[in-house]
């Protein structure tokens, strides 16, 4: 499996957390959009009592591709003094927003928070790669005092994925398992898969391109093996 970060690239839906150190509403994304937290040098926070809500849009993916196994965002923590401050992370897709379970913290730990979606909990389908370039993440905060903010300083979204096997013009794979005197493979430019098992006296296999699987049975008796430039791989056994 691989795995994609992404980080906030331009402004959301949404620009709730009503103070900062750093960008104001509606660029609150330039302050969480870095790889290591800065703590409070640039901080988006709240000292509302009730949950307020920052959406950020995301950087889309380029040449990935494959079957998306989840969606997760992440964010860290901290307040501008040592009260209790609580967060959720936010994610948006297909119009409707989510915010995840509740994390209760002191200070600034800058403890980093995740919440996993294996499926897209708007249409609790697997995501699709235009689901994840569309989507908008982010973080509800509140404050205990009313006076003291809650918030976070680094907000991103990590997309695991299997990665599709692409296989491109010219030999990728040839096993052969052989009991025999004479063979010769010939394999040109454009063959994608070749398996042959033989026990044989003269066997010539040519393909040609374009040709997509060959598969040999063949009795015979000494060992000859030519690959033609564009091979990538040969697997022999030989007795």
């Amino acid at each position: 499996m691989s795995v994609l970060t992404i980080r906030p690239s331009a402004a959301g839906d949404e620009c709730n957390l009503g103070a900062q150190v750093g960008a104001a509403c509606p660029n609150h994304y330039q302050n969480v959009d870095e790889t290591v937290s800065d703590g409070l040098t640039t901080f988006n926070y709240t000292v509302s009592t009730t949950y307020v809500r920052d959406l950020y849009n995301f950087q889309d993916h380029t040449s990935e591709s494959g079957t998306i196994n989840s969606v997760t965002v992440k964010f860290d923590v901290g307040t501008t003094a040592g009260i209790t401050g609580y967060g959720k992370s936010a994610l948006k897709t297909n119009g409707t927003a989510y915010d995840g379970a509740e994390h209760s913290f002191v200070g600034q730990p800058w403890t980093v928070f995740s919440e996993v979606y294996n499926t897209n909990p708007q249409t609790t389908a697997a995501w699709t790669w235009t689901e994840v370039d569309a989507l908008q993440a982010g973080v509800s905060f509140k404050s205990t005092t009313g006076v003291d903010g809650s918030g976070t300083s680094m907000v991103y979204v990590e997309v695991d994925y299997s990665a599709d096997t692409t296989i491109t013009p010219t030999t990728l794979a040839l096993t052969t398992t052989l009991y025999a005197p004479v063979l010769k493979l010939i394999v040109t430019p454009s063959t994608l898969a070749l398996t042959t098992t033989t026990y044989a006296s003269v066997l010539k296999l040519a393909i040609i391109p374009g040709t997509l699987d060959l598969t040999v049975t063949v009795y015979a008796p000494v060992l000859k093996q030519s690959i033609i430039p564009g091979t990538l791989a040969l697997t022999a056994s030989t007795f």
